[in-house]
């Protein structure tokens, strides 16, 4: 590997979304044996929760972490569209540049005439009009 590819990759592992998360889960799997074990010693009732007040509470957790969802993935549709506009700005841009290269700018900026509907019903152009031709 060259240090380009692992300068890469390291940034995407970086700039990444998924490393909060599955941290979090990793810690909750290795963690809630810990919990329950000291849950069972101690017998706390912190803030006199019954199973009533936990469902309300994982409920509300729910509800909230939806309204999560659907805001990150907002977020990822509007980046997506703003990269999209980007890269079309810059293909415009590039087509730009390879017309003037190619000395045809000018051509390509002009703008046709409107086709004009001659008396006997058929297509002919602005400057066809003008001289009297069909």
């Amino acid at each position: 590997m060259t240090w380009q590819s692992l300068a890469r990759r390291r940034r995407i592992l970086i700039e990444s979304l998924w490393q909060v998360p599955a941290a979090s889960m990793l810690a909750a799997l290795l963690l809630a044996p810990l919990v329950r074990w000291v849950d069972e010693q101690t017998r706390w009732t912190l803030l006199g929760f019954g199973p009533d007040s936990a469902r309300a509470v994982v409920g509300a957790l729910s509800a909230s972490l939806l309204t999560f969802i659907v805001f990150a993935l907002s977020t990822l549709l509007l980046l997506a569209q703003m990269a999209r506009l980007r890269e079309g700005a810059a293909d415009a841009r590039r087509h730009r540049r390879t017309l003037e290269r190619c000395g045809r700018a000018g051509a390509a900026q002009t703008r046709v005439a409107p086709a004009i509907q001659s008396g006997s019903g058929q297509v002919q152009t602005a400057a066809a009009a003008s001289s009297g031709r069909p």
